[in-house]
């Protein structure tokens, strides 16, 4: 059984398919074991966002999903206003 990953969370040890035609990557197969940080680095430059990774054929587990964001709260300050919206600014304009 396959999971989907980040390309982000890819690591050495980690099985993957790959969902390209075989002339899309340099790789001799579709599937298979990631043994560099080369080849890391060489699946970021496909453009992939996300491959399928096998745990079963796996010797490590993938990285932590990088955290999103957290929202704004109700206590956090506001930001700070485009140029063109700033108070000061229009004030001026309509002097000129």
């Amino acid at each position: 059984m396959t999971h989907l990953v980040s390309i982000d969370q890819l690591k050495v040890g980690i099985y993957i398919h790959l969902d390209l035609h075989w002339i899309e990557h340099p790789f001799g197969f579709g599937s298979f074991k990631i043994k560099s940080d080369e080849q890391i680095r060489t699946l970021r430059t496909l453009g992939l966002k996300q491959v399928r990774y096998e745990p079963r054929k796996s010797d490590v587990a993938p990285a932590p999903a990088p955290a999103a964001p957290a929202a704004p709260s109700a206590t956090d300050p506001a930001p700070p206003l485009p140029a063109a919206d700033d108070p000061l600014l229009l004030a001026k304009r309509e002097r000129q």
